[in-house]
């Protein structure tokens, strides 16, 4: 096989296709990346720089280049993010970690859309937040957890507006508020309660506008609310 050098002893044989190792620089001379091809495809490890001459991408490519295995890197070269590619669209499982290596969120794509569910985490392992995609669009169960995995919040998006029911919880597992959903918009009757489960206030929605904004029913204040605001 016949093939002609280019600047930097990259080679391209006699069909024009890159072949072996390659190796791209910046204007400035900083590498940019570098790795094999075969038959003008990647083939196995490339690792891509940022302009300060930073290894910030390690990918292995395989299938004829079609598809790649990604870890995205700090500065500092700890991985951020990990997760394959399709072409150039994300798929499958992608991982984010913080500068501590702690997993911080896992989302799941198609080609590029998200689908199934997300998750975001503590510290701790726990998941702190679930949201279902179809399509790039959130679409189910949405909820929100507390550190020690008590419920949080609970709602679901319909093709990516809130809709129907969404409750807060207080630590102790108690009901905080709830209300309705339409299309994004608070709706009807929303009622707000203590820890103990007592009732404190209500309020009126119409397309996401308070009928009612001044209107509580909160037991009258054993001193005034302007020196309770100032706090201790």
């Amino acid at each position: 096989m016949d093939c002609y050098a280019q600047p930097g002893g990259n080679l391209i044989d006699a069909k024009g296709k890159k072949q072996g190792f390659w190796r791209k620089n910046y204007s400035d001379g900083i590498i940019r990346y570098e790795g094999n091809f075969k038959d003008d495809q990647p083939d196995g490890i490339f690792r891509y720089y940022t302009e300060e001459g930073v290894l910030k991408m390690v990918s292995y490519f395989y299938e004829n280049g079609t598809r790649s295995s990604v870890k995205v890197l700090d500065p500092k070269g700890t991985i951020i993010s990990a997760g394959n590619y399709v072409g150039k669209q994300k798929d499958s499982t992608w991982t984010f970690y913080n500068e501590q290596k702690i997993v911080l969120s896992r989302e799941t794509f198609n080609k590029g859309s998200l689908i199934g569910k997300t998750y975001v985490y503590y510290e701790n392992g726990q998941v702190s937040e679930e949201v279902t995609w179809v399509d790039n669009v959130r679409a189910g169960p949405w909820n929100q957890y507390f550190e020690d995995g008590k419920p949080r919040s609970t709602a679901t998006f319909v093709k990516g507006l809130l809709s129907g029911k969404m409750v807060y919880y207080h630590p102790n597992g108690k009901v905080k508020l709830t209300g309705t959903y339409m299309d994004d918009m608070k709706q009807g009757t929303w009622y707000s309660y203590a820890e103990n489960g007592n009732l404190i206030s209500t309020e009126v929605f119409k397309d996401g506008v308070s009928e009612n904004p001044n209107e509580f029913n909160f037991k009258k204040l054993d001193k005034p609310e302007s020196e309770i605001l100032k706090g201790p």
